[in-house]
């Protein structure tokens, strides 16, 4: 530029003096401040070059710086994953700047979300307000960090953690980071909830039984002060109680460890007619019957451990004569004592033979006379009907010489003189039929089967099995008079329209069943009946005397549906002469 202006301030170029004068004295200005820029220049090329010099110098430092903290935190790496807690450095707004792997297990997060996301984020939700809170005061205040609270791990597990840190000051002395560790209090905490619930049962044990020793120190002092009491009422209770046993209408026997009589009162010594000293020398094996005595040992071990027991005996008098007697036993009364009770039923056992005796007489005679009714009725009364019937009809025959009312009343009179006999006839079969004397126990019941069902309406399957030997007259009767009751009892009650008989006969014994779909037997009825209660029907009471007569056996149980009615017998059959022998024999 200043060359140009030199060019223009050449005399030759600019012919005027003032003019002249002018452009060299701005000439002149210009290379002062040419030499004042160059100057300026070199002064500026001179800090530039202190700068360039200096910023290398703050490069070096700031790599070796780099390098430092890479090392530093490699260093931290390795310290943070070796030691067996959770280490982090946080920054103040709670994000992570370093976490090691197994804080992040811990968290239940990634290393990624945690320098994203603030780490109470991820505490349990009823601890996560509380613990923000006071993490925000520590930081406010750059105090030392120590909290606990619950996080939830990946597995779904709760996990209780003990977080510890501190602030981390820079050079200048700014908190920027916290930083610490975090442990894993899980199993402490676990066993301070036990230790504490464990401190509450003792607690609460220990005050129940101090309850209870006060209630045991009141009731003692209260049975301390009764004892006077109970042992004049326990002599006085010896007292009644030894009346009692004098003056018992059964019999009783007081026996040690081996059997041995002790004492007997005056009931047992009438019964075995022995002084009071001979029966204090005898065992009870000298008064029972001598086909006891090979498992007396056995029956005697399970006395002593079952408690007791009960049945009926024989035993001797002193005489030798038998006399039977229930007794009941009680093991252990006292240490080494058992009482034994005995009642004679020898009386009572022959009454009930001779009412079995009675019962079977009027069983046969009721089914004399019903045979007798049956064959009057038939032979008797059946007759005159059947006469009658023929006078009626001859009667009818001459009817256009009677009057049209006579002739009206002599067919109706004929035809209930037909119906008369036919009842008659029916009655008769029902008493007895002859078919069950002439032809045997089968044709009879197909007759009454036919007409059971035409009555009733009842459809009766039939699946009998024909005797290879010919039954007894007792034993037909009797099959046929459980068939007749059992299927009354089916239209009376059951309200079925089913039944079925079957009877199977071997060489052993004879079965008959007969069962409905009905409603069955109730439950209660039922259990009477197989303890042998009363109330339970002439019905079943007959046909169980029957069987018994016959040595047989009747069971009634449910069929579900139903009811099933069993009598099995023990094979009777009539031999040529006309007795009755077993099958077996």
């Amino acid at each position: 530029m200043l060359t140009a202006f030199q060019r223009i301030a050449q005399p030759n170029l600019i012919p005027d003096v003032q003019t002249r004068k002018e452009m060299e004295i701005e000439l002149s200005r210009g290379r002062e401040a040419e030499a004042q820029l160059r100057r300026a220049y070199q002064a500026l090329e001179k800090q530039l070059g202190e700068r360039v010099a200096k910023l290398a110098r703050v490069n070096r430092e700031l790599h070796g710086q780099i390098t430092r903290r890479k090392a530093a935190e490699a260093h931290w790496h390795g310290i943070s994953e070796a030691v067996p807690f959770g280490a982090w450095v946080y920054k103040l707004d709670g994000t992570a700047e370093q976490v090691s792997k197994l804080y992040l297990s811990f968290i239940g997060t990634t290393d990624e979300c945690a320098k994203k996301t603030p780490w109470f984020s991820f505490l349990h939700p009823e601890d996560k307000t509380r613990v923000q809170y006071r993490w925000q005061e520590v930081v406010r205040q750059s105090q030392a960090w120590d909290c606990e609270f619950r996080v939830r791990s990946r597995d779904g597990e709760i996990r209780h953690l003990l977080s510890r840190g501190a602030p981390v000051e820079d050079s200048e002395g700014d908190v920027r980071f916290y930083a610490g560790f975090q442990f894993d209090v899980t199993e402490r905490v676990k066993l301070y909830n036990e230790m504490v619930r464990l401190k509450e049962e003792l607690k609460e044990q220990v005050e129940a039984k101090t309850v209870e020793l006060r209630e045991a120190n009141r009731i003692l002092l209260l049975d301390l002060a009764d004892r006077r009491k109970a042992e004049v009422a326990l002599r006085d209770g010896e007292e009644q109680l030894r009346a009692l046993f004098e003056n018992a209408h059964d019999s009783m026997l007081v026996l040690d460890d081996e059997r041995k009589i002790l004492n007997a009162n005056e009931s047992a010594l009438q019964l075995f007619q022995y002084s009071l000293p001979e029966m204090r020398g005898l065992r009870w094996d000298d008064v029972v019957s001598p086909d006891r005595m090979p498992r007396m040992e056995e029956r005697w071990k399970a006395l002593l451990q079952g408690g007791a027991k009960r049945e009926e005996i024989e035993v001797r008098r002193a005489s030798g004569d038998p006399r039977l007697v229930t007794f009941s036993c009680r093991a252990h009364i006292r240490p080494g004592r058992h009482l034994m009770t005995l009642r004679d039923v020898t009386e009572h056992r022959e009454a009930e033979d001779s009412l079995r005796l009675l019962s079977q007489r009027l069983m046969w005679l009721q089914d004399e006379e019903r045979r007798r009714i049956a064959r009057e009725l038939h032979d008797s009364t059946g007759q005159c009907l059947a006469a009658l019937g023929m006078h009626l009809d001859a009667i009818v025959v001459s009817g256009p010489a009677l009057p049209e009312r006579a002739r009206k009343s002599a067919s109706e009179a004929l035809e209930i003189c037909k119906s008369c006999a036919a009842d008659i006839r029916t009655i008769s079969y029902l008493l007895h039929p002859p078919l069950l004397d002439e032809a045997g126990l089968l044709p009879a019941v197909d007759w009454y089967v036919s007409g059971f069902s035409e009555r009733s309406g009842i459809e009766v399957s039939q699946e009998i099995q024909e005797p290879r030997r010919p039954l007894t007259k007792e034993l037909n009767t009797a099959l046929f008079r459980i068939i007749q009751e059992a299927l009354a009892n089916i239209h009376k009650h059951s309200g079925s329209k089913k039944a079925t008989i079957r009877l199977n006969c071997d060489h052993q014994k004879i079965v008959l069943e007969i069962g409905d779909s009905g409603s069955g037997i109730n439950p209660v009825r039922l259990k009477k009946e197989r303890r042998g209660a009363k109330g339970l029907g002439v019905g079943i009471t007959g046909m169980r005397e029957r069987v018994r007569q016959l040595g047989g056996t009747l069971e009634i149980e449910p069929a579900n549906p139903g009811t099933l009615i069993r009598a099995t017998f023990q094979h009777i059959e009539e031999n040529n002469h006309g007795n009755t022998q077993s099958a077996g024999s």
